[in-house]
């Protein structure tokens, strides 16, 4: 029996790289709900230090995240399967920061190549950091804060107990016509 993937979204977001490190332009991170819930226990953890010290600010952890690039719309340059009008909404939410959700046929390769990366946690955000290979300047993201984490761990908890639910089914259906062959009802 083979165990079923987990639900992921596609997130875009801008970056703060610029002069020398243009290939990281934008960060490309493909999120789970463990990943997702992690995050947010971290920041739960960050609320505590901030109560019980005003002088907290963030926290590091080395954490490898998104993927980075030049372009953010590169799979879509050339492709029918998004309207202009869908494309300047995803274009103009990014470059305002907001951590995009990506169509689900959305996908890249051959990510910039970065080094040192680490997770910024305070008791309201994440942020991710990283160098570009061989770029003296570290650049970051915009921060993707907790109730849009709460929002997405939403929709990954929707996704899998949907996925589950159809799985479930799927086996009902063929449990039913192994037991009963001459039975087409349970198809």
């Amino acid at each position: 029996m083979t165990q079923q993937e987990a639900p992921t979204l596609t997130l875009v977001n801008w970056t703060s790289a610029r002069e020398g490190c243009e290939d990281c332009e934008y960060a490309v991170l493909e999120i789970d709900l463990k990943f997702t819930l992690y995050l947010l226990k971290l920041i739960g953890v960050a609320e505590v230090f901030k109560g019980i010290s005003e002088g907290f600010h963030r926290v590091s952890y080395f954490v490898s995240g998104p993927d980075y690039y030049k372009s953010w719309d590169d799979p879509f340059l050339g492709n029918d399967d998004i309207s202009d009008e869908a494309y300047n909404e995803l274009e103009e939410a990014i470059e305002q920061g907001e951590w995009v959700i990506m169509p689900a046929s959305y996908k890249r390769e051959n990510p910039t190549r970065v080094e040192t990366e680490t997770l910024g946690v305070d008791e309201h955000s994440v942020i991710f950091k990283a160098y570009q290979k061989h770029c003296d300047a570290q650049f970051e993201t915009y921060p993707l804060l907790k109730p849009r984490l709460a929002e997405i761990a939403g929709l990954l908890m929707t996704a899998d107990a949907k996925a589950k639910a159809c799985a479930s089914q799927g086996r009902e259906s063929r449990v039913v016509t192994l037991d009963k062959p001459g039975d087409t009802q349970g198809s």
